[in-house]
């Protein structure tokens, strides 16, 4: 699951850096907790040994995934006594954390070719009790991994997602991208906020994050055209948005995909594509977007 969530006000925003050879992963909380994990084996007591080795010694990371989701020792104890294999496979990535990262350092490269002139806040890769989180924050990225792997590439559309939506904020400022939440009837913003993340991932590594949303939505694009229009009609993001994760009728999350559509369909048409990027990264006014996209299938 991608939650992407409004970022800090703008007086607590670090300045970040603009190189791509300065971009960088955080792997200290992983570390910690792999130290966590080995030493569960021989603990009496599990929540002890997971808040002093892990969560205690947490990153400005961690601690802001904790401030925002509750994270405690007895929820990590509880993933892991549900599905222990997860977390023991993060050993793993962990051992082969260096060719990750040169990988993440070729991607950030090709991501400032398809921006422009990007920042890169730190990405710190998490383990948290057995959720898919991958959201921006005014302290950096945070990406639980321990649901992502043994999938690296899925791993890496995460991050690039999340680092697009970091370059919205910087495109529209934190006001409006924070008024994107609270504004009234904003499904068709929102779907679109998620499409430019979508479609920036897809320019940077070819694939979006939601495969199986856009291989539904090519297949019934018709049909699935004029039923957002309906829906729209009633603000009904039942079929669209966060409401759908879980379902298993159809896939979740079909508005990051038909966003993605509206945003691919705009830059297309466009004449001045360098023009266009900016335009996409800075949408506010979701209805004229849509309507200069000339998205009609």
């Amino acid at each position: 699951m991608i939650v992407a969530m409004p970022l800090a006000s703008a007086t607590a925003q670090p300045q970040y850096p603009k190189a791509a050879a300065d971009a960088h992963l955080v792997f200290d909380d992983l570390a910690h907790f792999i130290e966590a994990f080995d030493a569960l084996e021989h603990a009496s007591d599990s929540v002890a040994v997971i808040d002093g080795l892990y969560i205690e010694r947490g990153s400005p990371g961690l601690k802001e995934y904790q401030s925002r989701h509750g994270l405690t020792a007895q929820m990590i104890v509880d993933a892991i006594a549900t599905d222990p294999e997860s977390y023991r496979a993060l050993r793993d990535f962990h051992a082969g954390r260096d060719g990750f990262a040169r990988r993440f350092g070729t991607v950030m490269h090709r991501f400032a070719t398809v921006i422009g002139s990007p920042v890169y806040p730190p990405t710190y890769l998490l383990v948290g009790a057995n959720r898919g989180i991958a959201q921006a924050s005014a302290t950096g990225q945070l990406v639980t991994i321990e649901r992502s792997l043994p999938d690296q590439a899925k791993l890496m559309k995460f991050i690039v997602h999340e680092l697009a939506h970091f370059q919205q904020v910087m495109a529209m400022g934190f006001e409006a991208y924070g008024g994107l939440f609270s504004q009234e009837d904003n499904m068709l913003g929102l779907c679109l906020r998620e499409g430019v993340a979508e479609f920036v991932t897809h320019r940077v590594l070819g694939e979006i994050t939601q495969t199986a949303a856009l291989s539904y939505l090519v297949d019934n694009e018709q049909a699935m055209w004029r039923q957002y229009q309906y829906d729209l009609q009633t603000q009904d993001a039942s079929l669209w948005l966060w409401d759908t994760v879980g379902r298993k009728d159809v896939p979740q999350l079909l508005g990051y995909a038909i966003g993605f559509r509206i945003v691919a369909s705009y830059y297309d048409n466009a004449a001045d594509k360098e023009s266009a990027m900016r335009s996409i990264l800075g949408l506010t006014e979701a209805e004229a977007f849509l309507e200069m996209s000339g998205y009609n299938p």
